[in-house]
């Protein structure tokens, strides 16, 4: 959740960062979404 605070999504740079960082740990798609929804961030993973 760290590394979503401090960015805005406002560059495609930043959302594939994001989905990279997701990735990394072998999160569940589901898994992504609920903490992106509990940040208030858009969703990544479809």
């Amino acid at each position: 959740m760290v590394s979503v605070m401090p960015i805005d999504l406002d560059s495609r740079a930043d959302a594939d960062y994001l989905h990279q960082l997701a990735r990394a740990p072998d999160l569940a798609p589901d898994e992504v979404n609920a903490m992106q929804d509990k940040a208030g961030t858009p969703r990544l993973c479809r």
